[in-house]
Formats: structure tokens, sequence, C-alpha cells
């Protein structure tokens, strides 16, 4: 059997991929003050493509523990 851990993800949503490093932080911000710990998995879903590369969404999902 295949799946997800039920305990939640941590998303954070960032619009420049050559900074996405900053949204990755954050996410990690958020587990600490939180007392949240990853579950070992994680992954980017981008958006559709825009004229303008810095309003291009990147979706970062971290499954939580």
């Amino acid at each position: 059997m295949t799946g997800t851990p039920g305990a939640g993800a941590a998303v954070a949503v960032h619009g420049q991929h050559d900074l996405l490093s900053e949204a990755y932080s954050a996410i990690d911000e958020w587990m600490v003050t939180n007392r949240r710990e990853a579950a070992g998995h994680s992954w980017e879903i981008y958006g559709d493509p825009t004229p303008d590369p810095a309003k291009t969404e990147t979706e970062i999902v971290c499954l939580l523990k």
C-alpha cells in the first residue's frame, strides 16, 4: 500500500524560480516556530508559464510527521 502520511503538509507558493530557496527557508522557519518536523518528502508543482518569469508560480509542498 502506498500513500502519504496523514499529518499534513507545509506549503509555500513562490513567484520567482531563481529565489525558491527563500520559500524553502520560510517553510523551515515555520516548522521550527510551530514545532513541526518534515517527514522527508517534498516536491514542487510548477504553474503555467507567464511572459514574466517572476510571476510564474511554483508551489512547494513538504510533508509533515
